[in-house]
């Protein structure tokens, strides 16, 4: 029987679990959206912390939990806010925005962060989260 060989750096190649027990606090309000990312990271061996749907409860997630990459919308509830992403930058926490946002809104502060926009495909948002690791 012969068995072929896929390059690991051909795009074919797909690990079983590319995140691999990472924890990534997922920061979303809407629910489709949360569920739908929730899904994506666990299907890669990921664990979620979250989702959150609030700057204050993303907060008390990065105070109790070993977190160690995220993925956070920009606006949530009525308003655009930047608090969370403060917040893990002060913690050293690397993260992705996850937005329906332009760049142009974003403070020159988070230039050098990913942004994602919506709907996000679940590869592209493992693949950005595997960088961040």
């Amino acid at each position: 029987m012969l068995c072929s060989v896929v390059p690991t750096n051909s795009g074919l190649f797909k690990p079983a679990a590319p995140l691999q027990g990472r924890r990534v606090l997922v920061v979303e309000d809407e629910y489709l959206i949360a569920a739908e990312l929730e899904e994506a990271i666990r299907e890669a061996g990921g664990r979620v912390i979250g989702p959150v749907a609030n700057p204050e409860d993303a907060s008390k997630k990065i105070a109790s939990e070993d977190v160690e990459c995220a993925t956070v919308d920009i606006k949530l509830g009525a308003a655009a806010t930047f608090a969370v992403a403060v917040e893990l930058q002060a913690h050293g926490i690397p993260f992705i925005f996850v937005t329906g946002y332009d760049r142009t809104i974003v403070p020159s502060e988070f230039s050098g962060v990913q942004r994602l926009v919506k709907p996000v495909m679940p590869d592209d948002l493992i693949r950005h989260l595997i960088e961040l690791t």
